[in-house]
């Protein structure tokens, strides 16, 4: 079993919004494109509330980090568990890439805090699918999370990802995901190197591309 950031939760909706989607589609209520819709930006506020106090915690030494072995595959396929439901009633088709005996060495429950973040993103962006896939080239694992939407804005590409951007209230972007994800990344080392995360427009028909290194 690989954790989710459960541990840090302050709240969830989610089941009581399950419960009530579950209801109105029996019903064919046409109300239910507003359910699914809620509960993505539950999710989403939900998410953000994590990696804020994910933050605070690992900036006050309250979190100890568990890097240990994991099975890369099963470890994917159980993060984005949570999300299936909503992919599906979004009409996003999720695609799962990794070989087959790929091990990675990692804190599963930050690593998939970063997952479930580019995840709904990717929800938010798309036009209909995602594709999450890994691999190990010489000594880093690499996950990569990719969709077909329009691609990350060029002023994103050029921002430093270590570093907090601020707030941008046209889009209503806060910056906090990413920073949040190159954080978790930096606290992945082995030797000589350190993890980091990348962000292209080299996704699905040219869409955005989030990759994480992990060494």
């Amino acid at each position: 079993m690989f954790p989710p950031l459960s541990i840090f939760r302050p709240f969830s909706l989610a089941p009581s919004l399950d419960n009530l989607t579950t209801t109105l589609e029996s019903a064919d209520s046409p109300a239910n494109g507003e359910v699914v819709r809620l509960k993505y930006e539950t999710k989403r506020l939900n998410n953000q509330l994590v990696l804020l106090l994910t933050l605070y915690k690992l900036g006050n030494s309250q979190y100890q980090l568990d890097i240990a072995d994991h099975d890369v595959g099963g470890f994917i396929d159980e993060t984005t568990l949570a999300y299936r439901e909503l992919l599906l009633q979004r009409g996003i088709h999720l695609e799962i890439d990794t070989p087959t005996n790929l091990v990675g060495y990692f804190d599963a429950s930050l690593v998939a805090g970063v997952i479930h973040n580019i995840i709904n993103n990717g929800c938010r962006y798309t036009r209909d699918t995602l594709k999450i896939s890994a691999h190990r080239q010489d000594d880093w694992l690499i996950i990569t999370i990719a969709d077909n939407g329009d691609g990350y804005p060029a002023e994103m590409l050029m921002r430093d990802s270590s570093s907090h951007s601020g707030i941008d209230f046209h889009t209503g972007s806060t910056g906090l995901g990413f920073y949040f994800s190159a954080q978790i990344a930096k606290l992945h080392h082995h030797r000589d190197k350190t993890g980091y995360i990348k962000i292209d427009n080299e996704g699905l028909a040219q869409g955005g591309r989030f990759t994480l290194y992990l060494p």
